[in-house]
């Protein structure tokens, strides 16, 4: 690291500014429990008093919870906010697993669902403009979370629930929360919601629980570095560290530069950049850093997957390293695939499967799903045609609990309306279609999955 985590004093009700004066990156929360001491003077003929009733003890694992493209899956139903009605009003809604429809997140009796009466509504935008909204099912409660203030459009704020809605609550609002409009990843452990994003050059973990927001760790980074968060361990958030190859400028005699002089400059980019280092290093959600010995070089390998305390490196040759977080050895093994491999994001997919593009596989489609353990790889099947022309496979919007929500097809018709000229006019206008099935079954080469009914025409 190019610097040490700052020592973060951790405030229960830190404050955030538009600046981000505070250092915010991380996911960070620990619980202690603590028990009065037995009486020592408690004889034999003492009566026995009733034992007191023991407080749960919340997990302090961290659960990673990716919320690519606004989806998340949770045990049973799909989370995603929605303009249900189109008039710039969202609400939170689920899609069951089961039937495939979706509603929105309501348990009053007979409600409209038209306003801020209902329990599922989250925002009307006042612009016109789309909000930031996540809602995040960690696991056994459900954060809701919005922000508007980047394009005008509402304000912001992070609420908590139970998982049906109710007991819904206020944690944090306005400017005490950081701008959240890039994240993707989250994490959470049995009483907060993490995540980590960059403000300005800063890399910053941001924990969110019942007492507010809080920053409890930062790095600041120089113009040939970059951090991610890439996964979860135990207590521990894993954080990736690139070093990129700085570019220096061409030395140009005068205003020219001959045709070697320009090949020689390009060849000391390419060179350098094939031994950039990249490590891993883990961050406790007691703010404790933990480097560790697993390092690669850019184009080597990237991160394939990280499951169950093993980060999993992909070579485009189809050498797979195991690196083992516990124990902190690592196996390698090599795969006879028919291409270079290259991996995909997001790392949603159940056990030990990756999203994968891998050349050469034949039949015009690269995407593939390619086991980490043994090898083996599926070529995923083209459902869709994308513009009536370019044929598409399934895309996997959110996976868990052995479940897939995916797009898996596009329906073209045709609209009438005003042209330019304001003359009549007619459009052709596409609706995705959506489906959800079990992975095994998906593996299997099934294309029986459950229709998705929406609320509207589509999420956009």
């Amino acid at each position: 690291w190019a610097t040490t985590w700052s020592d973060v004093f951790e405030e229960p009700a830190m404050k955030f500014s538009a600046k981000i004066t505070a250092p915010l990156l991380a996911l960070a929360l620990s619980m202690t429990a603590c028990a009065a001491a037995p009486d020592a003077a408690i004889t034999a003929s003492t009566a026995p008093t009733p034992a007191a009733e023991s407080t749960p003890q919340l997990s302090t694992d961290l659960t990673a919870i990716t919320t690519w493209s606004g989806f998340a899956m949770g045990q049973n139903a799909v989370y995603n906010v929605m303009n249900v009605n189109g008039e710039g009003r969202y609400f939170a809604t689920t899609i069951d697993l089961t039937t495939g429809q979706q509603q929105i997140l309501c348990y009053k009796p007979n409600c409209p669902h038209e306003d801020d009466t209902c329990p599922g509504f989250m925002a009307q935008s006042a612009s016109g403009a789309v909000p930031t909204a996540y809602l995040i099912p960690a696991p056994d409660r459900l954060y809701w979370i919005i922000d508007g203030r980047f394009n005008d459009s509402c304000g912001a704020y992070v609420d908590v629930s139970d998982l049906d809605g109710r007991n819904r609550h206020r944690i944090v609002e306005g400017d005490d929360l950081p701008d959240l409009g890039v994240v993707n990843n989250w994490y959470a452990d049995g009483s907060a919601l993490y995540t980590a994003y960059y403000s300005g050059s800063d890399f910053l973990i941001l924990r969110i629980d019942e007492t507010g927001a809080a920053i409890i760790g930062q790095k600041t980074r120089s113009d040939s570095e970059w951090y991610h968060a890439v996964g979860c361990w135990q207590d521990k958030i894993i954080l990736q560290h690139n070093e990129y190859y700085y570019i220096p400028e061409l030395k140009k005699a005068g205003d020219t530069a001959t045709e070697e002089e320009y090949d020689a400059w390009y060849d000391e980019q390419d060179a350098a950049q094939l031994t950039q280092p990249v490590s891993l290093y883990l961050l406790g959600t007691d703010r404790e850093e933990h480097p560790l010995d697993f390092h690669w070089t850019v184009t080597d390998s990237a991160i394939a997957k990280v499951q169950n305390g093993i980060v999993y490196l992909l070579s485009p040759g189809g050498t797979v390293t195991q690196m083992n977080l516990s124990t902190g050895s690592s196996t390698t093994q090599s795969f006879d695939l028919p291409g270079q491999a290259v991996p995909d994001d997001p790392d949603i997919l159940p056990g030990n499967w990756a999203s994968v593009y891998i050349t050469d596989l034949g039949n015009g489609n690269n995407e593939c799903l390619l086991n980490l353990d043994t090898g083996e790889f599926q070529p995923q099947p083209t459902t869709w045609f994308k513009d009536q022309a370019a044929p598409r496979c399934p895309i996997i919007w959110a996976a868990d609990h052995g479940m897939l929500f995916l797009q898996y097809g596009e329906v073209y018709y045709t609209e009438k309306g005003i042209g330019p000229d304001g003359l009549p006019a007619s459009y052709t206008v596409g609706r995705n279609e959506y489906g959800i099935i079990s992975f095994d079954d998906y593996l299997a080469g099934s294309q029986d999955w459950v229709h998705v009914t929406l609320l509207g025409d589509d999420f956009a």
